[in-house]
């Protein structure tokens, strides 16, 4: 009833947060009464409540047919989430209207992008190995063990991070202003530590195959036998 008063005042868009005043940030936001608002109205919808990643917004989207997706509190300690909330709604129907899929494309993209993903981060990876350093490197296949490795510490350096701000609930709130900042800060420690252990793998297996697996010391080392 509210909308429909808001519409026949001549709002030309309608958004609802289905939480109650009683609910505060408790509970989960009532999706159904998007859906029930969408259908009512003949104006644009926008739904709010509950999309903390690109995948809630794209089952926000399904579930309620509303227009558009408002994110606010979701978004704390998480400043790209608008940028996911983007690519997960438009990437997959890009993608299908251009191979000219049909409606089971989407459940069979959103499978196959995973390993698809991480094919092209370790091939990024072993060609960054390979023209980074100055000097000679081996083959592109044989960095990919290292690259391989750093692609799968960064997707554990990632989880955790993920992880630790789901769990927490305060991320945003204890660094208010620079949680973004904080949030980058942390990604890209986690992608260094993460590169620079596959390409210290990568470093000890061409050690390995050069018949050096050995640290090389500057320096003698007093052993239990020369004392």
């Amino acid at each position: 009833r509210i909308g429909r008063t808001c519409e026949d005042a001549g709002s030309r868009m309608v958004c609802l947060h289905p939480r109650t005043r009683a609910d505060m940030y408790s509970g989960h936001a009532r999706w159904e009464e998007i859906r029930a608002l969408k259908e009512a109205l003949t104006v644009p919808v926008i739904g709010n409540g509950d999309v903390r990643t690109g995948a809630d917004a794209v089952r926000m989207r399904d579930e309620t047919g509303c227009d558009g997706i408002m994110i606010a509190r979701g978004s704390h300690g998480a400043p790209w989430l608008f940028r996911q909330a983007r690519a997960a709604l438009d990437g997959g129907a890009a993608l299908r209207d251009a191979a000219g899929g049909d409606a089971g494309f989407d459940p069979a993209w959103a499978i196959a992008r995973w390993p698809i993903g991480l094919a092209c981060r370790v091939g990024a990876i072993a060609l960054l190995f390979e023209v980074a350093p100055h000097r000679r490197q081996p083959e592109p296949s044989w960095l990919a063990f290292g690259s391989g490795a750093a692609a799968a510490l960064w997707v554990v350096f990632m989880v955790v991070l993920v992880a630790y701000i789901e769990a927490t609930g305060t991320f945003g709130a204890t660094y208010g202003p620079l949680a973004g900042t904080i949030g980058v800060l942390l990604w890209t420690f986690g992608s260094s530590c993460a590169l620079f252990g596959g390409l210290a793998l990568s470093a000890q297996l061409e050690a390995v195959r050069a018949g050096v697996p050995g640290p090389r010391l500057d320096r003698p080392v007093n052993t239990p036998a020369d004392e």
